[in-house]
C-alpha cells in the first residue's frame, strides 16, 4: 500500500495545528495560512516516495540520552567553574574526529549533541569519510577529544543499530 497521500495529508494536518498553536489562536485565517505553509514545506522539502526504515534500540536510545545528559552536567560544571572562578584555564582548539558511521543523519546527531555541551561546538561536518571539526574549549589532547566522541559515537551506534555499515555482502539469488 502506498502512503505517499496519507503523509501529505498528516503533513499539513500538522502544520495547520503547528501554526494554529504558534498564533494561539484557531481562525480561518490561522488555519489557512497553516495549510499554506504546509504546502510550501512539501514544495521545498518534497517527501520522496520510498521506504526509509529506522531502527532503534529503545535500551540503546536511553544509554544514548543519560550518557548525552552525563556529559552536559559534567562539561556544564567546567564551564561554570571557569566563569566564577578567577583565573583563565582556557586552551581551546579545533579538532578533526574521523567518524566510524557511514550514516550522515547518525553524524548529524552525534554533531548535534556535541554542540549542545557547553564548551564545544561542532564546527563543520565533511564527508568521505565523514570528519567532525569540533571546536574544544578546554582542550586537553586531541585523543582525549576524539575518544570521549568515539564513546557518543558508539552509544549513538548502538541506539540506532540499522545505522551501521554493512559488513556482509549482499545476498544474490540464484537462477533455476
Amino acid at each position: 500500500m502506498n502512503d505517499f497521500p496519507i503523509r501529505r495529508v498528516i503533513l499539513i494536518v500538522w502544520s495547520i495545528i503547528v501554526w494554529c498553536a504558534l498564533w494561539s489562536d484557531v481562525s480561518v485565517a490561522n488555519v489557512l495560512w497553516g495549510a499554506v505553509a504546509g504546502a510550501a514545506t512539501m514544495v521545498l522539502l518534497p517527501i520522496h516516495d520510498r521506504e526509509r526504515t529506522v531502527t532503534f534500540s529503545l535500551v540503546g536510545v536511553l544509554a544514548y540520552a543519560g550518557y548525552a545528559a552525563w556529559a552536559l552536567v559534567k562539561s556544564s560544571a567546567v564551564v561554570a567553574w571557569e566563569v566564577v572562578t578567577p583565573r583563565n584555564r582556557i586552551n581551546q582548539g579545533i579538532v578533526a574526529v574521523p567518524l566510524r558511521t557511514d550514516s550522515v543523519p547518525l553524524a548529524t546527531l552525534i554533531a548535534n549533541t556535541v554542540s549542545l555541551t557547553p564548551g564545544t561546538l561542532t564546527l563543520e561536518i565533511r564527508h568521505d569519510p565523514l570528519t567532525l571539526y569540533v571546536h574544544i574549549m578546554h582542550l586537553r589532547s586531541i585523543e582525549e577529544v576524539r575518544a570521549e566522541i568515539g564513546v557518543l559515537e558508539d552509544y549513538a551506534m548502538r541506539a540506532f543499530p540499522s545505522t551501521l555499515p554493512s559488513t556482509t555482502a549482499p545476498a544474490t539469488e540464484e537462477a533455476p
